[in-house]
């Protein structure tokens, strides 16, 4: 009787740690549209995914996503990358009825997002400055409705902001750029 009482106890052990419910409805959701959009984003802009999560507590309050690209990119290529990136991502979930009633904001914003995008050199590793040159973008991260552009140099291996600039003033800035006619034509 003791065997089968210690028999019973530990198989209502196993097959407790080893129950899952599944995910909640809005987390299946948003995964299945992340992923849409990570296979679109790869293609278009030919870019990796380098992390992909939120904040999906009870909602959807937030999207991240990082992106490996090859450079170097001036300020200007990667502001209107990570700028178009963004507002794809933006007008995609905004559409997205399935997901809508889950958004803990609509429309979703810049700020409910954290969007990076890292620079990779030829050789594929991260492009970092030599010595205590600045000229080389290491990255660019969109958080809480703000954009920086980030350097790493070898004399000060910490990643360093160069220009910061709202997500709203850099909008306007490709936007202003996408209006002018071109010198080419």
């Amino acid at each position: 009787m003791k065997y089968q009482i210690l028999l019973c106890s530990i198989l209502l052990l196993f097959t407790a740690c080893n129950h899952r419910d599944p995910p909640p409805v809005h987390c299946q959701l948003v995964q299945k549209f992340m992923h849409r959009f990570i296979q679109d984003a790869e293609k278009q802009y030919r870019m990796v995914c380098s992390l992909e999560g939120g904040e999906f507590l009870g909602q959807i309050n937030g999207i991240h996503l990082g992106f490996d690209t090859i450079g170097p990119m001036s300020v200007e290529e990667l502001r209107r990358l990570i700028v178009q990136v963004a507002e794809e991502l933006l007008d995609r979930i905004n559409a997205d009825e399935e997901i809508r009633e889950y958004l803990a904001n609509y429309p979703f914003r810049s700020t409910n997002l954290e969007l990076s995008i890292w620079l990779r050199g030829s050789d594929l590793e991260r492009i970092k400055n030599k010595g205590a040159n600045t000229d080389l973008l290491y990255g660019a991260v969109l958080l809480h409705g703000k954009l920086r552009f980030v350097i790493e140099n070898e004399e000060k291996p910490s990643l360093q902001t160069v220009k910061r600039e709202t997500y709203d003033e850099a909008l306007e800035i490709v936007r202003t750029q996408d209006s002018l006619p071109s010198l080419s034509q």
